[in-house]
């Protein structure tokens, strides 16, 4: 997965999901670089979990905040590259639609009708994620996506 191609917004509930859903032995995945720092790692989680028994949502971000800077970035770059929670597309099949289809669809839609200025000055093709990006953060991503979607089948239509 191509890091830079996606919108923070998609990253960022990709992590979300990911604190929710890890494999086991993350720890040791994320730090194989280092032993002696994922032992102490996961000997600190183990801290964090006391009485509960699991790691749950707060003590994985306890222990995240915990972590120093550069190790927050190192999970954060890791979770982008090996998890992929939400269906984040993979590079291969990251999908451009040309602007013009995004701009008809958009007409269309009557919650984002008012957004199609977003793209008056864009020529060329859009990925999901650049297009996500016009939006402002307060709009639902699934009528963004939704919108989105429809020019791919539009685009599948033409094709076939």
């Amino acid at each position: 997965m191509n890091s830079k191609k996606l919108s923070a917004n998609l990253l960022t509930r990709n992590f979300m999901y990911f604190m929710s859903n890890f494999p086991p032995h993350f720890i040791e995945e994320v730090w194989k670089d280092d032993e002696r720092l994922a032992i102490h790692l996961r000997e600190k989680m183990r801290g964090k979990i006391g009485d509960a028994g699991y790691i749950s949502v707060q003590v994985f971000s306890n222990f995240f905040y915990d972590l120093s800077s550069d190790n927050q970035l190192k999970l954060i770059d890791w979770v982008n590259k090996h998890y992929n929670g939400i269906g984040l597309p993979q590079e291969e099949e990251i999908v451009k639609i040309p602007v013009n289809i995004l701009r008809r669809e958009l007409l269309k839609s009557a919650k984002l009708r008012s957004f199609v200025s977003n793209l008056d000055y864009r020529e060329g093709s859009l990925t999901m994620a650049e297009f996500d990006d016009l939006f402002p953060d307060y709009l639902p991503g699934n009528v963004i996506s939704e919108v989105f979607n429809a020019c791919c089948e539009q685009e599948r239509r033409v094709e076939a």
